[in-house]
């Protein structure tokens, strides 16, 4: 009986966001991630993690994670909120940000909490578009909205010479992955040590151009 096979036919917008964010979630927890750590698990959290779909959009926000609103109340409101999109990867990559938001706190949350925005929102932006395009290959829901969320990430892992979205040629750094760059965001709270930390971690024949990126996200 466990065994059965379950078929669900998705219709209409709430169907959809629901199916979208289980199907990310889903991912993240579970599938190939490319090395970066998982999201917290039950054992983790003073309850398991919640996900609420909020049916009506919010200006100017695709969704939001708060450790504290989940902790504070024993699990009864959700740690993650995804609002009304329009489109499946636009829901897909919403719930992968958030999550790499939960991930991130679980690196540490007193260090979390005092991490820049800019850092946290760039951080969470990077893998957006990494995973996202691993189920979506043309994914391009990763607008620029500074100062805070930036592609510092995406420039340090792609080889195309631009600076994206802004037309700038001379973004010349390639080759790092993600999950380095995870690893040395561990414990760091600025852009600037983020960077320094990079640099020192790695051996990468492009890192003498790192300054010159962070700078221009920064």
């Amino acid at each position: 009986e466990n065994n059965r096979s379950w078929t669900y036919s998705v219709s209409g917008n709430d169907d959809v966001q629901y199916a979208m964010i289980h199907r990310a979630a889903h991912h993240y927890y579970y599938k190939d991630i490319k090395g970066l750590l998982r999201p917290p698990l039950i054992s983790q959290l003073p309850s398991r993690m919640k996900i609420s779909a909020m049916h009506s959009a919010a200006d100017g926000t695709n969704g939001d994670t708060s450790y504290w609103r989940e902790s504070l109340t024993a699990g009864i409101l959700p740690m993650i909120r995804i609002y009304a999109r329009d489109n499946c990867d636009q829901y897909y990559g919403t719930t992968i940000h958030e999550l790499a938001h939960a991930s991130h706190c679980n690196m540490g949350t007193w260090t979390f909490q005092g991490t820049s925005d800019k850092v946290a929102e760039s951080w969470a932006r990077g893998v957006q578009w990494e995973l996202s395009r691993m189920v979506y290959p043309d994914y391009k829901e990763d607008k620029v909205n500074l100062p805070n969320y930036t592609l510092v990430v995406r420039d340090l892992i792609d080889n195309d010479g631009y600076f994206e979205k802004r037309g700038s040629y001379g973004e010349f750094v390639s080759g790092y992955t993600i999950a380095q760059l995870e690893r040395s965001l561990i414990g760091q709270k600025t852009f600037n040590d983020w960077k320094n930390k990079i640099k020192n971690d790695y051996e990468n024949p492009t890192e003498n151009n790192l300054d010159k990126v962070f700078d221009y996200w920064n």
